[in-house]
């Protein structure tokens, strides 16, 4: 069986209502076992509270949502093998800008043996051979 990381756009389309990904996201993370990471808690949260979020959520929605997320699926954390991976991963492929974060979590999800990305964000794990990439929308 393969381990599945759930990427933060899975985690913020659960918490968009308006989102016509909302419902398969929702079912995702409350009715099955995934890994997530630090990294996408701190993004989830930075998107749901921001205002140009549709229906911001308060701090305290946000918090509690998260924390909920964290008892739901194993939070993984970096580790120095995780930024030696990283700097092995910077080494092989063209990364700039924000494309570090995509980077980083692969690096994790090595570190982890975790094989598959859950995300609706193909493109940039595209060039991340040693992962598989499942979009759940298609």
């Amino acid at each position: 069986m393969s381990s599945k990381l759930l990427d933060t756009n899975i985690l913020v389309y659960a918490v968009n209502t308006n989102s016509e990904f909302y419902k398969k996201s929702q079912d995702l993370v409350r009715l099955h076992k995934f890994f997530t990471t630090s990294q996408n808690i701190i993004e989830t949260y930075r998107v749901i509270t921001s205002i140009d979020f549709y229906n911001p959520q308060t701090k305290s929605q946000a918090k509690k949502y998260l924390q909920t997320i964290s008892q739901l699926h194993e939070v993984l954390y970096p580790t120095q093998e995780t930024t030696e991976q990283l700097f092995d991963l910077l080494g092989k492929h063209k990364i700039n800008s924000y494309q570090i974060f995509d980077a980083n979590l692969v690096a994790i999800m090595i570190e982890n043996n975790i094989d598959t990305i859950i995300t609706n964000n193909e493109k940039d794990f595209k060039k991340f051979k040693s992962i598989k990439i499942e979009n759940p929308f298609k």
